[in-house]
């Protein structure tokens, strides 16, 4: 069963922005850090795909065509297969870096239930 939000968009941001305000500092500033890292994480992994896919695969495809790998040329080679394979390796390293990020902030699942053990 899905739950369908309630009230518009602008009206949900209020109560969002008002139970942000009923958390202690601490909270709020750590989920702020974290949300933070998290932006910074998104953002340089997109760059690091649109400069393998479009950078190496299309604008400079001609002076990477001049090297092959495998008979193929690497321009042709990247823009077919090694965008793809940098892809799955951003995945990869966003999962990990993800981890890594709600360890930091404890906010896994094995950390909350840790926690409510303990109150």
């Amino acid at each position: 069963m899905m739950v369908k939000p309630t009230g518009t968009p602008s009206e949900r941001k209020v109560l969002m922005k008002a139970s942000l305000n009923d958390l202690d500092p601490r909270t709020r500033t750590g989920l702020k850090r974290y949300w933070r890292d998290n932006r910074l994480i998104i953002g340089s992994l997109l760059l690091i795909w649109a400069v393998v896919s479009l950078g190496l695969g299309v604008v400079f495809v001609e002076p990477l065509n001049k090297f092959s790998i495998g008979g193929f040329p690497v321009g042709f080679w990247i823009a077919q297969q090694g965008s793809i394979y940098v892809f799955i390796l951003i995945i990869g390293l966003y999962c990990l870096l993800m981890e890594y990020g709600d360890r930091k902030f404890h906010l896994r699942e094995k950390d909350r239930s840790i926690k409510e053990r303990q109150d």
